[in-house]
């Protein structure tokens, strides 16, 4: 039977064979963990970057300087029907500059609503910071029985310095 013609398999061939099978299944593998450690370190920094950059303001302070008079407005008014009154809460570092209702030692105010239908409400009520920091207007938002139907915070930093940032409050 060794009178065969032609060239003959090598003793070792199916060795060679199932090396060469394993050595690329382990090539998958390990290209499959470069892909994934790559994709979990891709994923890892853009979410560490969207979290600092994002949510480590996530209450935006508006500047304004110190015993500058300011008038309040808001922007986003709650789509309720029921809401007839508003109210104003400021911290114990500012006051209402609007002497003539005799608001100016008072931190709470409530008024009535006539029209909610606007887009925006600028409320007739002037105050100002007294010392520099960061200060909160606390806005309720109430029914006809007085009870709190939706709130916001308004958050302002007041500096001493005379030109900072403005923006809408």
């Amino acid at each position: 039977m060794k009178d065969l013609k032609g060239p003959q398999p090598d003793q070792f061939f199916a060795h060679r064979v199932m090396v060469t099978y394993h050595n690329r299944k382990k090539e998958g593998q390990i290209k499959f963990w470069r892909f994934f450690s790559g994709f979990s370190l891709t994923t890892s920094l853009l979410l560490s970057f969207y979290f600092y950059n994002f949510t480590k303001n996530k209450i935006d302070f508006t500047q304004a300087p110190i015993n500058k008079s300011m008038v309040l407005q808001i922007s986003e008014i709650p789509a309720d029907s029921r809401i007839t009154y508003i109210s104003l809460e400021i911290d114990d570092d500012m006051q209402f500059v609007t002497d003539s209702l005799g608001l100016k030692n008072s931190k709470e105010v409530t008024l009535a609503i006539t029209d909610l239908n606007q887009q925006e409400l600028r409320l007739p009520f002037v105050f100002k910071a007294i010392r520099a920091g960061r200060k909160n207007i606390k806005i309720k938002f109430l029914d006809s029985d007085f009870k709190v139907v939706a709130t916001e915070e308004q958050h302002l930093e007041f500096t001493e310095k005379t030109n900072p940032t403005e923006r809408n409050i």
